[in-house]
C-alpha cells in the first residue's frame, strides 16, 4: 500500500540550505553547486511523500534522509497518524544533530506545507 504524506518544512531549513549555498558559492566562486544542493534537497524532501516509511528511527523520534552526492541528512519526524513528515533540519554528516534537537516545528504555524 503506497502512502502519501503531507510534508511541512521547518523554516529553518531553508536558512540551513541557504547557509550550505553561502558556503559552495564561497568555496568554488561558483553558484553551480549551490543551485544544484538546493534543488537536489528539494527534489529528495518531496520524495518523503512516498516514502519516508523507508526510514528508520536513528534518534528520539528523528530519522535521516540522505541528501545524495552531498554530505547532509535531511532530519524529520513521521506521524502516521495525522499521514504528515516534519522536516526539521538539514544537517552535515559532520555535525552534531544534538545542536538541533530543540527545533519542532509540529506547533508552528509559519511551518511551509507541501
Amino acid at each position: 500500500m503506497n502512502r502519501n504524506f503531507r510534508i511541512h518544512i521547518n523554516p529553518q531549513v531553508y536558512v540551513d540550505m541557504q547557509n550550505q549555498v553561502d558556503y559552495y558559492r564561497k568555496v568554488t566562486k561558483s553558484h553551480k553547486l549551490g543551485k544544484r544542493f538546493a534543488k537536489t534537497v528539494g527534489q529528495e524532501i518531496n520524495r518523503l511523500k512516498e516514502v519516508a516509511l523507508h526510514y528508520e528511527i536513528k534518534y528520539d523520534d528523528i530519522r535521516c534522509l540522505p541528501i545524495p552526492k552531498f554530505p547532509h541528512r535531511a532530519h524529520f519526524r513521521l506521524d502516521e497518524i495525522e499521514n504528515t513528515v516534519w522536516v526539521e533540519a538539514i544537517i552535515g554528516t559532520s555535525e552534531n544533530p544534538d545542536e538541533f534537537s530543540l527545533r519542532t516545528i509540529r506547533e508552528d504555524p509559519t511551518a511551509k506545507k507541501i
